[in-house]
């Protein structure tokens, strides 16, 4: 990269916008939602060796709308942090429509729905509040994939009130599923 250049610019790049350490050992998947709701909200979730699961709800935040580009600041609003989810390290995770796969090396493909709920904006801070956070495992499945290195979701919407997720597992192997709601 030739940092003189526009493409690869030092003025381009921001400070760190946010650093935490979430996992006890290393964190082995990550996803997040893909798009920011009607509050600047996002969800990031994660698995790691430490077997755990974890849900951050965080909030992006603009300090100074003056300046292009817009200075941003991203706030921790709640976590939800799952110690011994699962029996093995997860190895794979996907966030669609707040819904979460996940899967680990003991060859168990969970489904869960996060649920939160965000307090109005108070007028006195620049942030949401979000009141709770759940998690509630809505399905489990035994995949034949050995070593799950990864997987990823496809999701179809029928109509108003179902969906199917078009899952693949890969690992030594490969393995499609379905979630029918």
């Amino acid at each position: 990269c030739d940092w003189s250049s526009d493409v690869c610019s030092s003025d381009l790049l921001q400070a760190l916008l946010f650093h935490e350490r979430v996992h006890q050992c290393g964190m082995n998947c990550i996803d997040y939602s893909k798009e920011v709701d009607e509050n600047n909200c996002f969800v990031i979730v994660s698995g790691g060796d430490d077997n755990m699961f974890s849900a951050n709800i965080f909030q992006i935040t603009t300090i100074n709308s003056d300046v292009k580009p817009s200075k941003f600041e991203i706030v921790k609003l709640k976590s939800l942090n799952l110690n011994n989810f699962c029996a093995s390290a997860l190895k794979g995770i996907r966030l669609v429509n707040n819904y979460i796969f996940c899967a680990g090396w003991n060859q168990r493909m969970h489904v869960g729905k996060l649920k939160y709920e965000i307090s109005k904006t108070n007028k006195s801070v620049a942030y949401v509040e979000v009141d709770d956070i759940n998690f509630e495992l809505v399905g489990m499945a035994f995949v034949d994939v050995a070593d799950i290195g990864d997987l990823d979701v496809n999701h179809e919407i029928i109509n108003e009130t179902e969906e199917t997720f078009n899952i693949l597992v890969v690992g030594q192997g490969i393995e499609y599923l379905k979630y029918h709601h």
